[in-house]
């Protein structure tokens, strides 16, 4: 089973690739929830047609755009208990 807080040697610069995605969604959560929503929504559904005629494994892409939400909202929440935000 494949995990979603790992990544094989093959997988990890493709992962990395899709952490801004991540990043980009968290950062658009804080101008309108629904503008993340929609985006984070159209880029799922991106991965979703590319696998289905790509025969690409779409899962690795959504890995990273997930690790970049988790890095941002853990920047954001240790800003918080800091105080900064």
């Amino acid at each position: 089973m494949r995990s979603i807080f790992t990544a094989s040697r093959q997988e990890l610069p493709r992962v990395l690739l899709h952490v801004p995605v991540g990043i980009i969604g968290g950062f658009l959560f804080f101008a309108h929830p629904v503008l993340a929503l929609t985006f984070l929504g159209i880029f799922a559904l991106y991965e979703v047609n590319e696998a289905k005629y790509i025969k690409s494994e779409p899962y690795i892409d959504l890995k990273g755009c997930l690790w970049g939400l988790g890095f941002f909202g853990v920047v954001v929440g240790i800003l918080k208990l800091a105080g900064a935000i």
